[in-house]
């Protein structure tokens, strides 16, 4: 009997352990579209600078993972630094996303229309 309770709370040990390890989402990392990102531990930071914009640097530093948004007349940015996807919105007049249009890590683009949700796109492009 002793043999099956420490059996069994070896086992228990053992899924716990693994549950532990399983439990948080590791996240890719990526430097693309004039973005250079880096990872020490869990906090990433990404630098660069959106196209054709005079701003200087951007940089941003988070958990696991790091979206840079800007925010321009008519305009947004947005860099992930999970895909290396930079994408930007386009506004009409009365604030209503009119289109998007993303660049892939690899140099990938696609146009999106409104709200439309590009992150699944930059995931597997």
């Amino acid at each position: 009997m002793a043999k099956l309770s420490l059996s069994f709370l070896f086992i228990l040990f053992l899924v716990s352990i693994q549950s532990s390890v399983f439990a948080e989402d590791k996240f890719p990392i990526v430097s693309a579209n004039g973005f250079s990102c880096s990872q020490n531990n869990d906090m990433v930071t990404c630098r660069g600078s959106f196209p054709s914009q005079a701003t200087p640097v951007i940089e941003g530093t988070g958990y696991n993972v790091v979206w840079i948004r800007a925010e321009y007349p008519g305009q947004t940015f947005t860099y992930y630094s999970d895909s290396g996807c930079l994408c930007r919105a386009d506004f009409q007049s009365g604030g209503e996303v009119k289109n998007q249009s993303c660049t892939s890590q690899f140099g990938h683009q696609k146009n999106f229309k409104g709200r439309q949700s590009s992150y699944d796109w930059c995931k597997k492009n």
